[in-house]
């Protein structure tokens, strides 16, 4: 039941940013917001590669019989938090290139043409991410999410397991 909600939470906050984009102007990026959901995904990455690490050597190294259970749920956990640390560097590298690519086309926006026209200051570190580039973004950190915490979660379980 917990596993749903490790499922179930990210896949709201990932639906509402998406729904919200054109609403909200959440298809934009700057790079401090750049620079703050790569820091959240490098933290998701080193946490998953630290518990994921933990557990196998455990499990590995330590002698007597477990419950299948537990030993399920460590593989399951280590399973998860590993696709956690691939779509974590995946979404590192979509946030980047996604920035890259949106800083690049900004003088091409209608945003831009009518700041420019009324003498307006821009920001170049800004740019509007196209629909494909923040679906991808979005897909990459769902897994990542997802798979943190229900990584987590199935931790968790083995302690009343055991």
């Amino acid at each position: 039941m917990l596993a749903l909600f490790g499922l179930a939470l990210p896949l709201w906050f990932i639906g509402t940013v998406f729904s919200d984009r054109k609403k909200k102007n959440w298809n934009w990026i700057n790079k401090d917001s750049r620079s703050m959901y790569v820091d959240a995904m490098k933290t998701v990455a080193s946490s998953s590669a630290i518990a994921a690490s933990l557990v196998s050597a455990v499990m590995s190294t330590s002698s007597g019989q477990r419950p299948g259970g537990v030993v399920l749920a460590a593989k399951w956990a280590v399973v998860y938090l590993v696709a956690s640390i691939v779509a974590s560097v995946c979404t590192v590298f979509a946030l980047s290139r996604g920035y890259d690519r949106a800083r690049s086309k900004l003088p091409e926006t209608e945003e831009f043409k009518r700041a420019m026209a009324a003498g307006v200051e821009i920001d170049w570190a800004q740019g509007k991410l196209t629909e494909f580039e923040l679906a991808c973004i979005l897909f990459f950190a769902y897994i990542a999410l997802s798979g943190f915490l229900v990584g987590f979660i199935l931790l968790a379980r083995m302690i009343f397991l055991a």
